[in-house]
C-alpha cells in the first residue's frame, strides 16, 4: 500500500496541492482526517485489542464530523471497522482511506492534515512504501491568513514558533526519498514544471490536465459558510496573486515579530527579509500578545474550572474535527 500523505504548516498551500493531487484518475485525497495528531493521542489510554476499548474507539470515531466531511456512511464504516484485521491504528486509519478512494472510483488513497508533519515518523511506520509531500511557504504570508481565520487563534508569535517547528521537522526528513518538499511559491510560479515533478515523485503518470481538472474536484462534504466560501477560491486557477498578499495584510509590527522568530529559517529558504532590527515597539507588540492570551485563557478557566487549558483554548478548532 502506497498511501500519499500531504502535510505543512495550515493555511501553507495543502489544500492547493491536495485539489492537483486529487485530480489525478487514479488517485484519492481525503479531507483533514487528524486521525494521530487528534484521535490516536486523545484516546491515547485505550489499548485497542481489547474489545470494549476498541468497540468504544469505533464509536466515538464514527460520531466525529470527518465521515461527513468524506461522505462516508457511519453505518458501513462501522461494519468495515467491526470486521478490520488487526486492530491498530495503521490498520483503523488505512480503511477510512481505502473506503473514501472506494467511494470515489480511485485505485491509491491519501489525507490531507497539515499538522500530521509533526508525525511524520508514526505515517511512515505505518506505511513504510507511504509518500509524504511537505508543503513549505512564506512564514508571513501563512501567519496573514491564519490570524482571519475563525478556527485558531490570532497570536501571531504562536504561529510563527510553529512555523519554525515545521522548519525543524521538514529538515529531520530532508534525506529520506519518500517525503518531497514542495515550496508554495515556486509551485504556483511552474506549475506545470512543479506537478510533473510531484506525479514522479508519486511514481504517476503525468497529464497536464489535472491542473484543469482540478477545478472540478469535489470540496468536502458538510462544508458551509467560511468552508465553502474558501474551497470556491481553491478550484480558481494556479496564480501568484497571494504571494506578496502578507504586505498589505500584517502591520509592521506584526512582521517585525514574525521576522524576528523565524529570521533564520527564513534566510535559510530564501525569503528577504524586511526587517533587519527589531525595535522596542516590537518587543510591546509581542508582549501585548502574551499579556492578552494568557488573559484570555484565565477568564475561560474561570469560567470552565474543569476544562483543562489546551481544550478551552483550543476549542474552535475542535469542533471542527
Amino acid at each position: 500500500m502506497k498511501p500519499i500523505f500531504i502535510v505543512g504548516m495550515p493555511r501553507s498551500g495543502t489544500t492547493l496541492l491536495r485539489t492537483v493531487v486529487d485530480a489525478h484518475p487514479e488517485i484519492s485525497i481525503g479531507p483533514e482526517s487528524h486521525y494521530v495528531n487528534y484521535w490516536m493521542y486523545k484516546f491515547r489510554y485505550l489499548a485497542l485489542s481489547r474489545p470494549t476499548d476498541y468497540e468504544f474507539f469505533v464509536k466515538k470515531l464514527t460520531e466525529g464530523r470527518y465521515l461527513d466531511r468524506a461522505g462516508l456512511s457511519r453505518d458501513s464504516v462501522r461494519q468495515r471497522l467491526c470486521g478490520c484485521e488487526p486492530r491498530t491504528h495503521a490498520a483503523i486509519f488505512s480503511t477510512l482511506l481505502t473506503m473514501y478512494a472506494e467511494k470515489n472510483g480511485k485505485m491509491r488513497c491519501g489525507d490531507k492534515t497539515p499538522q500530521h508533519y509533526k508525525y511524520i515518523s508514526v505515517l511512515l511506520d505505518w506505511f513504510p512504501q507511504g509518500r509524504v509531500v511537505f508543503v513549505q511557504r512564506d512564514p508571513r504570508s501563512v501567519i496573514a491568513s491564519l490570524i482571519n481565520v475563525p478556527w485558531t487563534h490570532n497570536y501571531v508569535y504562536l504561529h510563527a514558533r510553529e512555523w519554525v517547528e515545521s522548519c525543524i521537522a521538514q529538515e529531520r526528513w530532508a534525506d529520506d526519498s519518500r517525503v518531497l518538499v514542495v515550496k508554495y511559491e515556486v509551485f504556483v510560479r511552474n506549475p506545470d514544471q512543479e506537478t510533473a515533478r510531484l506525479m514522479e515523485f508519486l511514481d504517476c503518470e503525468f497529464n497536464p490536465a489535472v491542473l484543469e481538472a482540478r477545478q472540478y474536484t469535489h470540496g468536502d462534504n458538510a462544508e458551509e459558510g467560511w468552508a465553502k466560501q474558501y474551497w470556491e477560491q481553491v478550484r480558481k486557477p494556479v496564480s501568484t496573486i497571494n504571494i506578496d498578499k502578507w504586505q498589505s495584510t500584517l502591520s509592521k509590527n506584526q512582521i517585525a515579530l514574525t521576522e524576528h522568530l523565524a529570521g533564520e529559517w527564513m534566510k535559510k529558504y530564501g525569503y528577504v527579509l524586511v526587517n533587519e532590527t527589531i525595535r522596542l515597539g516590537h518587543f510591546a507588540y509581542w508582549f501585548r500578545e502574551m499579556v492578552l492570551r494568557n488573559v484570555g485563557r484565565g477568564i475561560r478557566f474561570l469560567r470552565h474550572p474543569h476544562a483543562s487549558f489546551s481544550r478551552l483554548y483550543s476549542r474552535r478548532w475542535v469542533d471542527r474535527i
